[in-house]
């Protein structure tokens, strides 16, 4: 995995600004909001799996749906923070995610949770998005 990373940034160049992070991510871009940058964030699924599992003990098998939904809306109000921060900047910014939604529904009640959360972090920014892209194979196809 190391040498994946180290060769995607190699691949990417010393022109973008690469975050990996959960939270407070335009903390971390503060620095470079008036900048005409090219941030990238990689990766969406990550900040959602991090939020979902670091600093909380769940019993994910008997949640309720209160503590799901605020679980799911803190998730939402670090991904609307992000993009108000974008929208606000001269940044350009990459979101590099996963499409988990395709493939077979986990037998697992935690698979299934963050599946469909991060379906709905996808979805929200793509539609916030001026372009969105699903990549298949190094094949790109344009979404929007």
């Amino acid at each position: 995995m190391k040498e994946r990373v180290r060769l995607h940034k190699v691949q990417r160049g010393e022109d973008w600004i690469t975050i990996e992070a959960y939270k407070n991510i335009q903390n971390l871009l503060l620095e470079y909001k008036n900048r005409d940058a090219v941030v990238l964030l990689d990766c969406l699924t990550n900040l959602v799996t991090n939020n979902m599992i670091i600093d909380r003990e769940v019993d994910w098998d008997n949640i309720t749906q209160d503590i799901l939904r605020d679980i799911e809306n803190e998730i939402k109000n670090e991904v609307d923070n992000l993009i108000c921060f974008i929208k606000d900047s001269s940044l350009d910014m990459v979101v590099v995610s996963n499409e988990v939604g395709m493939g077979l529904v986990p037998p697992y009640a935690l698979g299934r949770y963050f599946r469909d959360i991060a379906g709905r972090m996808n979805q929200l920014v793509a539609k916030e998005s001026h372009e969105a892209y699903l990549i298949v194979s190094g094949l790109e196809l344009k979404l929007k």
